[in-house]
């Protein structure tokens, strides 16, 4: 990943913490009428950091591919999600069959991240598309060959500036040592 696409992954990342802690605190704020006071929900707000981390990178939700469509973004995190749900029950119900925690609590935090973090998610994939529609964050590409598929790829990379690629130029009947060359001096 070359320019800004590169910290895109760890934007996504801290926001999506960042609104799982928020969500966290200000669900057990509603319930308790107080910031966490308790070990035990502290220990909790851990699990739920690292179980998200865990699903996250084993989904690869922060591989933002240049050609994404959003349903499958907003997918992968709603699976993301019922994931988290599922390895924190199993968590919770495998330590007491008298959980500490309150349930409501818990269905408070689960709908604020998962209404946050997908409207974050939307908002932010939409950010990108819109700095990609403004010119930044361009792949280079050059296509190397005539006839019908390179008109066809011609087409493609100028269907959508959403897209971030930016076609530097078409060439053919030119030896490949020179192509090659070019290759090199674009690309070092």
């Amino acid at each position: 990943m070359k320019g800004y696409s590169r910290y895109f992954w760890f934007i996504h990342f801290l926001g999506d913490i960042i609104l799982i802690n928020f969500s966290f605190l200000c669900s057990y704020f509603y319930k308790f009428g107080s910031l966490i006071s308790d070990d035990r929900y502290t220990f909790l707000l851990l699990i739920f950091n690292f179980i998200w981390m865990f699903t996250a990178f084993i989904l690869d939700l922060y591989a933002i591919k240049r050609i994404s469509r959003i349903d499958r973004i907003l997918l992968n995190l709603l699976k993301a999600g019922f994931i988290n749900v599922f390895v924190l029950a199993a968590i919770l119900f495998s330590l007491n069959d008298d959980s500490p925690f309150s349930r409501e609590h818990l269905y408070y935090t689960y709908a604020g991240v998962f209404s946050l973090v997908l409207i974050w998610r939307y908002t932010s994939v939409k950010l990108i598309y819109l700095y990609r529609r403004y010119g930044y964050n361009y792949d280079r590409v050059i296509i190397i060959g005539g006839g019908e598929v390179a008109k066809g790829l011609n087409d493609y990379f100028f269907s959508d500036n959403i897209l971030g690629f930016k076609l530097l130029g078409i060439f053919s009947d030119i030896s490949f040592h020179l192509i090659l060359m070019l290759i090199l001096v674009i690309y070092p």
